[in-house]
């Protein structure tokens, strides 16, 4: 088996060590973004479903079956709502009934329409979540973009850091250990930074008077 690096293992490992962390971290920060866009979007229902009831209030007590639709198709109109069922409660009637396909996905939602404390009507509401989604992806595609950019980054910089500071002293030490192996007693260490390599190299140059 062919040896590895201790530079390219230590790249390697720390890297992974990255990538993983900034995948949990990227992960709950999803799930956290998405829980916040699900409860905007039951929000969002809950206030449509107040509005129209105080809109078709007067409507549906006439029995106006031409402002029902007026407001109905001024609420499908909207990018968000993909279903509407206005119902009087007189006659059990289907004043308004529309539904269109959605691109996302789809809360329900019903609700009484009062009328001087009495029920005159019921609406039903599906309401899209796409205007929730989109920014939610956008967030997503960003992180990922910005983690990949900090994890290259990351290894470029470690690959630079130990080509500087262990590679080449390494190498450095390698070759005066060769030349005093093959006899060249005279020629001192070479200087290194490390404390740790600087410390072999002296033990090497103790060995090379000692022979």
């Amino acid at each position: 088996m062919a040896d590895k690096s201790l530079a390219k293992k230590i790249t390697v490992g720390s890297t992974t060590l990255v990538v993983c962390a900034f995948t949990i971290a990227l992960v709950a920060n999803y799930w956290h973004a998405l829980a916040q866009a699900e409860a905007a979007h039951k929000e969002e229902l809950t206030h449509q479903l107040a509005l129209l009831s105080q809109s078709l209030e007067n409507p549906l007590w006439a029995l106006d079956i031409d402002t029902v639709k007026l407001i109905g198709d001024a609420y499908m109109a909207g990018a968000d709502a993909v279903s509407l069922k206005i119902l009087s409660e007189h006659d059990k009637e289907a004043l308004y009934n529309q539904e269109r396909a959605a691109k996302a996905k789809v809360i329900y939602g019903q609700l009484e329409v009062f009328h001087n404390n009495e029920i005159i009507g019921h609406i039903s509401l599906g309401l899209s979540g796409a205007s929730h989604a989109a920014p939610l992806l956008r967030q997503l595609i960003y992180s990922i973009i910005l983690g990949s950019f900090i994890v290259l980054s990351l290894a470029l910089f470690m690959k630079r850091l130990f080509r500087k500071h262990l590679i080449k002293p390494l190498k450095t030490l390698g070759d005066w250990t060769d030349r005093v192996a093959s006899g060249d007693y005279e020629e001192t260490p070479p200087q290194i930074e490390l404390e740790e390599l600087s410390s072999l190299a002296k033990k090497f140059s103790n060995m090379s008077e000692k022979i």
